[in-house]
């Protein structure tokens, strides 16, 4: 009697430890998936085993999630150039130092502006979306 009653609490505890260890490392809550497999006993183990992953990525054991961001235009990565009022080369300047110029009006969209890989100096305002960027 006493044998049979500590197998019907034992085996429960078993599925519900096994199904937390089985959780951890799927990004999923634990203390639930414990509580999960001693109800539910091997029908809660298979359960969490068989769901994909909570978390974007696992890397040695520890939780890496990856931010989502936007792409990052190859019109800010490189340095810029830009023709002054007296047609005098000013630059390189980083795309930051290009937004302060235009907030502060130095430049216009009628100012020739230049960037490593364009083939020749074109206007500010040939560009709709560096226009865009620096708003």
């Amino acid at each position: 009697m006493k044998i049979q009653l500590l197998i019907v609490i034992l085996i429960p505890l078993l599925y519900g430890f096994l199904a937390a260890y089985i959780a951890v490392p799927r990004g999923r809550n634990p203390t639930l998936w414990f509580c999960l497999g001693a109800f539910f006993g091997f029908l809660g183990f298979l359960a969490v085993f068989l769901l994909p992953p909570a978390v974007p990525a696992l890397e040695k054991g520890g939780i890496v999630l990856k931010p989502i961001t936007k792409p990052v235009s190859p019109l800010i990565e490189k340095s810029w150039f830009y023709l002054d009022g007296e047609r005098l080369q000013q630059g390189p300047f980083p795309f930051s130092t290009l937004q302060k110029l235009w907030k502060d009006g130095s430049i216009i969209p009628s100012t020739y502006v230049w960037q490593e890989g364009m083939e020749n100096w074109k206007k500010l305002e040939a560009y709709d979306e560096l226009l865009e960027l620096l708003q």
